[in-house]
């Protein structure tokens, strides 16, 4: 899970907006690797607890955490440079003039 964690990390700019060797940030790349990663902070629970909880009391539990996860690396943590993130669109409504 680490691995992918940062993966996506550094394909969508990590914190300075570049990717590996200058290249731009890939939105795409980043976000399909912290969908990996939220995907396998999760998964291994839920199919490690199937004795012990029904599916509806896994599912209640692990579907936030991933969608927190996921949203954590992919719109709040990138770059303000990046597509999408939290930073850059808060910077473009700073912006505006009132």
């Amino acid at each position: 899970m680490p691995f992918f964690a940062v993966l996506g990390w550094v394909a969508l700019g990590g914190a300075h907006g570049v990717s590996i060797a200058g290249a731009p940030p890939n939105t795409t790349l980043g976000t399909l690797f912290w969908a990996a990663s939220a995907l396998l902070l999760v998964g291994p629970g839920c199919l490690a607890g199937y004795r012990l909880w029904s599916l509806e009391h896994r599912l209640a539990v692990a579907l936030p955490v991933g969608l927190a996860w996921f949203a954590l690396g992919r719109f709040v943590l990138p770059a303000p440079g990046v597509p999408g993130s939290i930073r850059s669109v808060a910077e473009a409504v700073a912006s505006l003039p009132l």
